[in-house]
């Protein structure tokens, strides 16, 4: 069956075009990938770019993301080769990393090497957390998220995301993430899990707005 949210990777370079309101670009490396598929459940038009080199996605016009796998992040000296190419591309600069217990170690190092920089490194624990991350990072424009002028720590990066949930201050956040320590596992949380954490209203609220998003 054909997927009317995905346009197929034949299509010139987007280079110099305005990305349409409701649209990701996508490096084509990831045509009928996980990563897509995870973003079409957000009803979003994936455009595909063969042409994106180092990037493998924009979310906006002005947000480029690397997304940095287990092994990405053992191969330390190449990823480091893409993260000083990352500082030429867009206002916002996010690296979305994988945190398994293989790659801790070298997540926290990468961490440490951006402190100080405008590179964001965002941590993913499954290929749900990637499109829920992009699908954010779109958004963001036109809501409350502040825009952070160096790399946030491992709990701040992720806070930044759960304040955007309707009803969510930085207590209600904080007690989210140390209890589902992870996007989509608050996202799939049932609704009586959520509210011991948040309460009955603040919990209805979330699950209304995300039903309106998917």
């Amino acid at each position: 069956m054909h997927n009317n949210n995905v346009i197929t990777p034949t299509q010139p370079s987007l280079r110099g075009s305005k990305i349409p309101n409701g649209h990701v670009v996508l490096n084509s490396k990831y045509y009928n990938s996980l990563v897509s598929k995870s973003l079409t459940g957000f009803g979003l038009k994936l455009l595909f770019d063969d042409t994106l080199g180092l990037i493998d996605c924009y979310p906006s016009n002005s947000c480029a993301v690397i997304i940095a796998h287990e092994a990405d992040l053992v191969a330390e000296s190449e990823l480091q080769v893409k993260v000083q190419k990352l500082s030429k591309f867009a206002d916002k600069k996010v690296i979305l990393a994988e945190s398994t217990e293989i790659s801790d170690q070298y997540f926290k190092r990468l961490q440490l090497k951006m402190l100080g920089s405008v590179v964001q490194v965002i941590p993913f624990t499954c290929v749900q957390d990637i499109g829920i991350l992009i699908h954010q990072l779109g958004n963001s424009e036109s809501k409350s998220y502040v825009k952070p002028t160096k790399s946030l720590p491992v709990e701040d990066s992720l806070l930044s995301f759960v304040l955007l949930f309707p009803g969510v201050g930085e207590k209600k956040a904080i007690e989210l993430l140390k209890t589902f320590k992870s996007l989509s596992a608050i996202i799939n949380a049932p609704l009586n899990d959520l509210a011991k954490v948040v309460g009955n209203s603040t919990a209805e609220t979330i699950k209304t707005a995300l039903l309106e998003e998917g």
